[in-house]
């Protein structure tokens, strides 16, 4: 992982203690670190296509153009892999700040709640009796906080599987894409072998 990457996941375990400034400053470094990946891509692009017009000018060029494009591939894998930790570190802060956000509405609203009234037995109240229970006003409040409070962290774990299975069908589909792109290549490298391999022929016997 690169200095970027370091920082952007320290700053997201950091941003819970820090408030709102540790925050922005993960914003801005992931957002930097996906730019500099950006930046690496589109160089490794244009490098490929340099060499692969310098592989046109050799003899074995079928050879050049498979060590060229298997360099290519692992630079891009690697830059890939750092994006995708990225991705996690950020998915990751995101869920701590909906979980956050969850407590402190959970602390303020516990706070502006009165406190709840005891009753204390009377000395004519026989000791076996029972005690006398809280107010239902207010174990029916304790009730439905809690109940909002469950659903509210039903959401919160309903959409982390939700963004997890949105980046797993990311993935797929890039898969896909580079499986079809794979395929592409090779029967145009197929296509020239065979057109190479008819021209061969053809110029012996015009010999």
């Amino acid at each position: 992982m690169s200095k970027w990457g370091w920082l952007v996941c320290c700053l997201a375990v950091l941003a819970p203690w820090a408030g709102v400034n540790a925050q922005d400053l993960a914003a801005d470094a992931a957002q930097a670190e996906r730019e500099r990946i950006a930046r690496e891509r589109n160089a490794i692009t244009q490098q490929q296509a340099q060499d692969e017009g310098q592989c046109q000018q050799r003899f074995a060029v079928d050879d050049c153009l498979r060590s060229v494009r298997r360099q290519a591939r692992e630079r891009l894998h690697s830059l890939r892999q750092q994006e995708e930790r990225l991705d996690e570190a950020q998915r990751q802060e995101r869920a701590q700040r909906r979980l956050r956000a969850i407590e402190l509405r959970q602390q303020e609203h516990a706070a502006t709640q009165p406190p709840v009234p005891t009753r204390q037995a009377t000395p004519r109240q026989p000791k076996s009796a029972p005690a006398p229970s809280g107010d239902p006003r207010a174990h029916a409040q304790q009730q439905q906080r809690a109940q909002a409070e469950k659903a509210q962290r039903r959401t919160a774990l309903q959409e982390q599987a939700a963004e997890r299975r949105r980046a797993r069908l990311e993935k797929e589909e890039v898969a896909r894409q580079r499986k079809a792109q794979r395929d592409a290549r090779r029967a145009e490298e197929a296509n020239r072998g065979r057109s190479r391999a008819a021209a061969l022929p053809a110029a012996s016997a015009a010999q």
